[in-house]
Order: C-alpha cells, then structure tokens, then sequence
C-alpha cells in the first residue's frame, strides 16, 4: 500500500469518525531503533490499539526486553 493510498484510506476513516488521524511511516529498520532507543512517541503508540489498513499486529517489530516507555517515579516525587 502506497503511502497515497493509504492517506486517503485515513482521510475517509478520520471524516466519518469525526477524528483527526495521522499517518506516520517508517521503515522496519528506522521503528525497530525508535523502539529500541526508548523513543516516548513510539513506545506510546506500540501500547496502544491499532487499525490495520493492511497487515497484522504480529508483523510489526517489538521493542529490546526491558524497554517499557515508562519512567519509574520515586514514592513521593513531585510532579511539575
């Protein structure tokens, strides 16, 4: 699926949902070191569900063991 094609698979998910969707594509490689490094943005969106325009969830590469996205917080931290 192309990149267009998808986009305009997206555009008519998001107009009949009433939902803003996004698209963001990377190659198997540039998510596996994004999952790999910790980056928040993909961790979140690995953890959350998916639509699938075409494949599967089991397709997808996963993130090294141990790497969560989550920050551990000290009992009586403050947030700011």
């Amino acid at each position: 699926m192309s990149i267009v094609s998808a986009d305009q698979a997206v555009a008519f998910v998001g107009t009949r949902h009433r939902r803003e969707v996004n698209i963001a594509a990377y190659s198997r490689e540039e998510a596996q070191q994004r999952l790999d490094s910790g980056d928040p943005w993909i961790l979140n969106v690995w953890r959350e569900p998916k639509i699938f325009l075409t494949g599967s969830e089991d397709l997808l590469p996963q993130p090294s063991a141990g790497i969560s996205g989550r920050q551990p917080v000290e009992p009586g931290a403050a947030f700011s």
